[in-house]
């Protein structure tokens, strides 16, 4: 019998071990930024959250260039995420953001990302990692917001930025690791 219960020991102690390492696995996922292709695969899905992606830093946005081509009926969208710079006086956000951001933390990782294409050109992407709500339009989820196109007045989907080429913003609270890869995966 004191085998057998030697034995239960171990087994329970072994248990504990794996449900540890299973959830600190799962706290490290959670914790790994996600890429913008996967949100911008799943926008009604990060709608709204707080949300920390990883991708190719552009100044005012962040670039998925290798993600595959997101559609609104026959417009496709840049594969890209504006970054909205939180201001309450401004009306493109919306919500407001009832935060504020370091802006000196802002205009560094900016000045970062000048320094390290002035170094390197385009030949090696520049990547960051942003934190901060994900907004996107109804036109997205499929409900009408639509705007006239030049010059053939066709409807396009209502998006983000300059000539509302985005089909999303993440409305910035920090940005970090701002750092030039070799490889686009990075």
């Amino acid at each position: 019998m004191n085998l057998k219960a030697t034995n239960m020991c171990k087994t329970m102690c072994l248990s504990v071990v794996l449900v540890c390492w299973i959830c600190a696995f799962q706290a490290a996922a959670q914790n790994k930024p996600l890429d913008v292709c996967q949100v911008l695969q799943n926008l009604s899905h990060y709608r709204g959250q707080m949300i920390t992606v990883r991708g190719e830093f552009v100044g005012d946005r962040i670039d998925g260039p290798t993600c595959p081509t997101l559609k609104t009926g026959d417009h496709e969208w840049h594969k890209s995420i504006l970054i909205a710079i939180p201001d309450e006086s401004d009306p493109r956000i919306d919500p407001p953001a009832g935060w504020k951001i370091d802006l000196k933390n802002w205009d560094k990782a900016v000045k970062e990302w000048q320094a390290l294409r002035k170094r390197w050109g385009a030949s090696r992407p520049v990547f960051a990692t942003i934190v901060g709500r994900l907004d996107i339009r109804n036109e997205q989820l499929g409900l009408p917001e639509r705007v006239p196109a030049l010059p053939d007045s066709k409807l396009i989907p209502w998006g983000y930025g300059h000539l509302g080429l985005h089909p999303a913003q993440i409305v910035l609270l920090d940005i970090s690791d701002v750092k030039v890869s070799t490889n686009r995966g990075h």
